[in-house]
């Protein structure tokens, strides 16, 4: 069995004992509390020219199309849905080609090199006047 299933088990696994302790129905310590995790090996997946163009071309398809460019900008970058939402324009610089993250999920500075595809796809973006965010900040990539 995979490392990480067995992480996901034993998680399981404490997080019923842990309510059971919880909710009054066993007594005690959680006998699962000292169950060390598995060192996992996370691989890193790319999409092939073929599965690139495929997703290009769906995109290119769908009714909207606000969605759509902020997952081929995501798709052109890498970056994360997280960063994208609090995007704005003042950390877009087009002349240097780079996006600036001020503060990245590990908490630093990040910089996003920006490919031709990126900076046309964020050129084809609305900029009302005055609005600082990214269109993928208003509600591109917004949950549910």
């Amino acid at each position: 069995m995979a490392n990480g299933t067995v992480n996901r088990y034993t998680a399981v696994v404490r997080r019923v004992f842990n309510l059971a302790i919880e909710w009054e129905v066993i007594e005690g310590r959680n006998p699962a509390r000292k169950a060390e995790m598995r060192r996992e090996h996370h691989r890193e997946r790319f999409l092939t020219e073929a599965e690139l163009r495929a997703l290009f071309l769906a995109l290119d398809q769908e009714s909207n199309q606000l969605a759509a460019s902020a997952i081929a900008l995501l798709a052109a970058t890498g970056a994360r849905r997280s960063e994208a939402m609090k995007a704005r324009w003042e950390h877009v610089d087009v002349e240097r080609r780079l996006w600036v993250v001020p503060v990245s999920k590990s908490g630093r500075r990040r910089h996003i090199p920006l490919s031709d595809a990126a900076l046309r796809i964020l050129a084809r973006q609305p900029r009302p006047d005055g609005c600082p965010w990214v269109p993928s900040a208003s509600g591109w990539l917004s949950p549910g």
